[in-house]
């Protein structure tokens, strides 16, 4: 038997179709089985959801993490942003609406899985980055056990009197252990959860919380952070509209390092933007610009972020914590007997369109029955008392040019172009996108991992408002390694996990064909044969014994630098990598966010007009194609800086309504 739940959204917000999954898998065996949570009736949720990603074996084996099972998340350690044309003679490897870019247009009416959502002879698509991971044993029984509990709550919930959907009963102690007894490694993990009674019916959870602020405290030396979002208040304030207090931990940390005289450094890695469809300055991109508002407020900004007060305890920031994010590039594929259309279902409303209408009460915000949602009602009202005085960006984007206002030309749809520019000059085959980072990772000193579905905001952290699932993992087994240049004992998977990460941004992985199935990890370096060689400055290839098939394995300094985080030598490499790639992107493509845009009018000075040329595309009219090719070839790995300071002098969430803050953040 199979056991399925899925999420069943509010359509108006999003465009899963929940009910279509339902049925076709249902319809795929008879015992498949698929149960839908939670309703939005008035005994329901609305703004929640269940965030959980988990697929378990047998009660043997277990995957969790931030990889769901939809269109746009397949990828490789490569990160490509093209892809053959369906109509060239290469197979696709992205086909139909899993060639995806969410910032261009959001997926549509996704039961017509082959449409062609966005025009791949122009557009690249968003790579996605993302870190699941795999247990066996007594934690995919853990995972099991949780499954069923939220199985037999939806059951009792909703189809008591339903035969075909059956109450689920766990393995007994004895069988589970005796089936175990070959699963037993040297990893201790545990399985932390965000749960409560709308969710699972069981009393608030948030031990994925906990865990988090607990490994901030207890931190030692390092900690390096990959997270979908960086919501977070950095000071206890019960007035704060951010509830949870991770910020806070993290500037306690810096500043008892700080007064230890300790060498202490924190890493944080995550995307460019949000994954929302919109111009940033059009009157469609409420939601896009709250996000990036409150991220904005947790990091650098506002008087209460974390870069803030650091400073204000005398301290500099840069000495201790950092953030950066992931930027690729790529030349789109080009058929000659391509057919000039994209499909009729980039027609009609999307989830991001349909979010921002909700939350901005526009005009299209209709529920079922055709009546204007209550929210539009209110809408008003809401903004007049949150911000009465206030200029927001959304009153004076109609002032704007109509190639910035009209979304539907700018990013959505196809801008009215030249025919030179139709006819595609060379130079234009070269295209940029962010690599969205949507893990939900933190390493803390070579020795634990947190990894599972919890973002890095109030809606996963809390517990009472997203379901979440996550584990943190100790493993027993160590390796000899380096922190701040003396040796030192790493948990073996933390380290590995780490260093392959690592290895992926700075561009040092071999390249991973589609068709062949790759070692999740690279085995890691002995270090005891590297200690003169990188703390000598030694320049040349080392022959290394790999520790796990005692066989040779040639490695260049280059990969052997980052195996001390706390080396200077390592952050030195690190962040040169990310301001030459960060500079090159800028002088080719003037691509936002960006350091150097400050308010709107700079926004619209900086940014290529669309109506001359596609977005992503090269911004410079006067470069060479080997000027192009010149510049890229300097491009190390997809490490970029994230631009803290991005229009630092605008009032990002305008006029939207202050009750949605707790929707987004």
């Amino acid at each position: 038997m199979i056991y399925i739940i899925v999420y069943k959204e509010v359509k108006l917000a999003l465009t899963l179709d929940s009910w279509h999954t339902k049925t076709c898998l249902q319809h795929l065996h008879p015992n498949i089985r698929v149960q839908r949570h939670p309703d939005h009736g008035p005994d329901g949720t609305v703004f929640w959801a269940h965030h959980e990603k988990m697929l378990i074996i047998d009660c043997k084996i277990a995957f969790i993490g931030g990889l769901d099972l939809c269109f746009g998340r397949y990828d490789t350690h490569q990160h490509e942003l093209v892809d053959f044309d369906p109509h060239s003679d290469n197979p696709s490897i992205w086909p139909g609406q899993d060639y995806s870019n969410p910032r261009v247009k959001d997926f549509n009416n996704v039961s017509d899985y082959n449409a062609e959502i966005v025009d791949k002879s122009r557009v690249p698509r968003m790579p996605w980055h993302d870190v699941s991971i795999g247990v066996v044993g007594h934690p995919a029984r853990d995972i099991a056990r949780h499954f069923i509990q939220r199985w037999n709550f939806i059951k009792e919930e909703k189809a008591f009197e339903r035969e075909s959907i059956p109450f689920l009963m766990p393995k007994g102690e004895y069988v589970s252990t005796r089936d175990e007894s070959k699963f037993f490694g040297t990893c201790n993990i545990q399985l932390l959860r965000s749960s409560a009674s709308w969710s699972s019916g069981i009393e608030l959870e948030n031990s994925i919380y906990n865990a988090y602020c607990h490994l901030i405290r207890s931190s030692e030396h390092f900690i390096y952070i990959e997270n979908q979002f960086f919501i977070t208040a950095s000071e206890k304030d019960p007035d704060h509209e951010i509830k949870n207090r991770i910020g806070e931990f993290i500037v306690e940390r810096i500043k008892k390092a700080h007064e230890n005289n300790e060498k202490f450094r924190i890493i944080v890695v995550m995307p460019l933007l949000p994954a929302f469809e919109a111009d940033l300055h059009s009157k469609d991109a409420g939601t896009i610009r709250m996000i990036m508002h409150w991220q904005y407020l947790s990091i650098s900004r506002g008087g209460k972020s974390i870069l803030e007060k650091i400073s204000e305890a005398g301290i500099n920031p840069e000495n201790y914590i950092s953030f950066f994010a992931l930027r690729g590039h790529g030349k789109i594929r080009h058929s000659e007997n391509r057919d000039k259309k994209t499909s009729n279902s980039t027609d009609g409303n999307d989830g991001s369109q349909n979010v921002n209408n909700v939350i901005n009460g526009s005009k299209d915000s209709i529920n079922n029955s055709g009546k204007t949602s209550s929210i539009e009602n209110n809408k008003s009202q809401e903004v007049r008392q949150s911000h009465p005085s206030e200029t927001t960006v959304d009153s004076f984007s109609d002032e704007r040019p109509q190639y910035i206002s009209n979304v539907n030309e700018r990013i959505g749809g196809e801008p009215v172009l030249p025919d030179s520019i139709k006819q595609m000059d060379p130079k234009h085959i070269f295209v940029t996108e962010e690599i969205y980072i949507h893990s939900k990772l933190m390493i803390v000193d070579d020795r634990f991992v947190i990894c599972g579905s919890a973002n890095l905001n109030d809606r996963s952290q809390l517990g009472n408002r997203d379901s979440e699932i996550a584990i943190i993992v100790e493993d027993k087994e160590t390796i000899d390694t380096f922190m701040n240049g003396k040796k030192y004992k790493a948990s073996k998977f933390a380290y590995t996990l780490r260093s392959n990460l690592f290895k992926e941004h700075l561009g040092l992985l071999e390249t991973q064909d589609h068709s062949t199935m790759t070692e999740s990890c690279l085995p890691p370096l002995n270090p005891e044969a590297l200690f003169e060689l990188l703390y000598e400055k030694d320049e040349t290839a080392t022959s290394l014994l790999d520790a796990q098939t005692n066989e040779i394995k040639k490695c260049s300094t280059e990969e052997l630098v980052f195996m001390d985080p706390l080396s200077d030598e390592f952050y030195n490499y690190w962040s040169q990598i990310a301001q030459n790639n960060t500079e090159t992107y800028r002088s080719l493509f003037r691509c936002v966010p960006d350091d150097n845009v400050a308010d709107w009018e700079q926004y619209k000075e900086f940014v290529p007009d669309p109506t001359k040329m596609f977005i992503g595309h090269v911004a410079n009219p006067n470069a060479s194609v080997e000027e192009i090719k010149r510049k890229l070839s300097n491009i190390r790995g997809h490490l970029v800086q994230f631009p803290t300071q991005f229009l630092k002098n605008e009032h990002l969430m305008g006029g939207m309504i202050s009750n949605a803050v707790e929707i987004f953040t």
